[in-house]
């Protein structure tokens, strides 16, 4: 079985696309295999109510300490992973960041200098949601024990409280000032007999420190069913302010709610767990993080058996190049778990535009169109689907059901019914209202450093536009677009009509946000010639192209070789149009068409031909 993972371009047409995989093997003749992709009206939207990730966030070299090699092969493992997660829709992970403490006569003593590199990395990934912590490299006490009180009075205070009061307030206002991502520390692992009631002793004590902080909880891994108070884990699941649960039902769930804890779910990672049934968990009852074992297939030691099983809910694997291999697991349950969950998202947020449409209408005394009534039918079938979602069951004990691919076929279906019933609304001929047009045209680039952009979108009805992200690493307030990294940052500008105009039909423009600013890259470039030679106009090796222009397409300033441009144009025997042209490494362009240099329109994707 091959797996390929497709991302289309932002902004590519839905319907299906043919094409040929071409397999040559270096001792068996070359085969081709006929693909056919479909490409959805819709976006997957991000997961932004829920943290969702593995234990873990790294591949490990074992047995080799204080090595800078190790340490660099490492950070990249840590910083592709990142990367690899964010490219899968999960937002979260644990054992980051990494905290040393001393405790000496002269106090608390933090060292934060990894722990911040480590979330400045993470911010700039685009995660934002809560992370779970098993970061402490030397934390003065045993987080699951909890500290002395002979601990407590060498930092210089009396009593455990007061120590774990000053260590978490201090690492708190830090957290804060360095804008780190909200952490969980965790407390204790699945203790059983003997073990639970200090863990409870433990949490409770954690827990009277929490007033006041607002970076950092505690959590802790156990399991309960039932809602018996002679149950050991009774009091465990009470006193976590984030219990992790890897086994629970309806009942265990109403016990940790009762002290106004939320709760996280661990393990058990299956397609099921980790799309429908974590939708039912999260709409109702308010699931916090979601975390499963483990990000390394190895987990860094090949001699553990526990944790060289790739059966073992495992994520990545690497080679010594530091590349990310994703497991079996990885590609055939969790991820498509997750997008099972975000077809759900889309499914709510299709639904709420779907009722505010249909609100408008009947509004406007346009409920009994014939488009109205379709898109009533299509709120009907999707609603279904989430009546049947929340009346799931929330324990870990039920079956799984056999029919989840056809589940994500029919809730697939529902999305392209509501998105066509909405849109056929728009262009209703039996509508009485005038039509409207959009413009909107920002610019095409935009550099990271250069701080926000103005948008500007006006209609020819004189009405007020709106402005939306639909896909990118920026914020939009008002009419200021914020970049947040580099990346295509694909926005809408709308229209909704009123007893006058029908709805514009939207306006999608990509804005590519530059990663580094010119001069950055020229001084690199030209070294001691930059003043000289690296003036953005300048043209140094003679190519025709500017320097900003070979900054554009990443091609070398200082050779006339490089650049981009036509190399050969000429007309097909099919009539269509045959242009060739230099490349920039890891570039793609897009084609538009102009009759007067000025407006430019691009040209659908299904109708250009690409070779390298």
């Amino acid at each position: 079985r091959f797996w390929l993972r497709v991302q289309p371009p932002p902004g590519t047409p839905a319907g299906d696309y043919a094409g040929t995989v071409l397999l040559n093997p270096q001792w068996a003749e070359p085969t081709g295999i006929p693909v056919v992709v479909r490409v959805l009206p819709f976006d997957l939207p991000p997961v932004t109510n829920l943290a969702v990730g593995p234990f873990g966030s790294s591949i490990e070299v074992p047995w080799v300490e204080n090595e800078p090699l190790v340490d660099e092969w490492e950070w990249n493992v840590f910083d592709r992973g990142l990367d690899a997660l964010r490219a899968g829709g999960f937002n979260s992970f644990s054992a980051r960041p990494r905290v040393s403490v001393a405790l000496t006569t002269s106090g608390i003593q933090l060292n934060t200098a990894l722990a911040d590199r480590e979330m400045a990395l993470i911010r700039s990934k685009g995660f934002d949601q809560l992370i779970s912590g098993y970061g402490w490299r030397s934390l003065g006490y045993t987080l699951a024990t909890g500290p002395t009180l002979s601990q407590a009075q060498l930092a210089g205070y009396t009593t455990v409280t007061g120590f774990l009061a000053a260590l978490y307030s201090t690492l708190d206002q830090h957290a804060v000032a360095s804008n780190w991502l909200p952490v969980a520390w965790n407390l204790c692992d699945e203790p059983v007999g003997a073990a639970i009631r200090p863990a409870v002793t433990n949490a409770l004590l954690h827990r009277t420190v929490t007033t006041g902080l607002s970076r950092i909880t505690f959590m802790g891994e156990t399991s309960m069913t039932g809602n018996s108070p002679s149950d050991a884990h009774y009091d465990l699941v009470q006193a976590l302010p984030l219990p992790a649960l890897t086994a629970f039902d309806e009942d265990a769930l109403g016990v940790l709610r009762t002290p106004g804890n939320r709760f996280a779910y661990y393990n058990g990672g299956t397609r099921w767990t980790f799309g429908f049934f974590m939708k039912m968990l999260k709409d109702r009852h308010d699931l916090a993080l979601r975390l499963n074992w483990h990000f390394n297939v190895c987990a860094g030691n090949p001699y553990y058996p526990l944790d060289s099983r790739e059966d073992d809910y495992c994520w990545f694997n690497s080679n010594p190049n530091a590349d990310l291999v994703p497991s079996m697991d990885f590609l055939q349950t969790l991820l498509p778990g997750l997008n099972d969950y975000r077809y759900l998202l889309e499914l709510d947020r299709q639904l709420a535009l779907a009722s505010d449409r249909t609100n408008e209408m009947n509004s406007l005394g346009l409920g009994g169109l014939p488009t109205a009534q379709a898109l009533d039918h299509a709120m009907a079938a999707g609603m279904a689907i989430t009546q049947q979602v929340n009346a799931l069951r929330a324990g870990t004990d039920v079956e799984i059901p056999a029919d989840i691919r056809e589940r994500r076929e029919a809730l697939s279906d529902t999305l392209i019914q509501l998105i066509t019933a909405r849109q056929a609304t728009y262009a209703d001929p039996s509508d009485p209202r005038a039509d409207q047009t959009l413009s909107f045209a920002p610019a095409r680039t935009h550099i990271l450093t250069n701080g926000p952009l103005v948008l500007t979108a006006s209609a020819s009805s004189g009405l007020p536009t709106t402005l939306d992200i639909l896909l990118g690493p920026a914020h939009l307030v008002g009419n200021q677009l914020t970049p947040t990294n580099a990346g295509p940052v694909v926005v809408r500008a709308g229209q909704a009509g009123d007893h006058t105009w029908k709805p514009a039909p939207p306006a999608d423009r990509t804005i590519v946000i530059v990663p580094c600013v010119y001069q950055d890259w020229a001084r690199e470039k030209f070294g001691a010639g930059y003043d000289a030679d690296g003036g953005p106009e300048g043209d140094p090796d003679q190519d025709g192209v500017s320097n900003r222009g070979e900054w554009l397409g990443q091609t070398d300033p200082q050779r006339a070789d490089q650049h981009i441009g036509w190399t050969g144009l000429r007309l097909r025997g099919d009539a269509s149009l045959e242009i060739t042209h230099n490349q920039g490494p890891g570039r793609t362009y897009p084609m538009a068409v102009s009759t007067d240099l000025v407006q430019w329109a691009a040209i659908p994707a299904d109708q250009i031909r690409s070779s390298p």
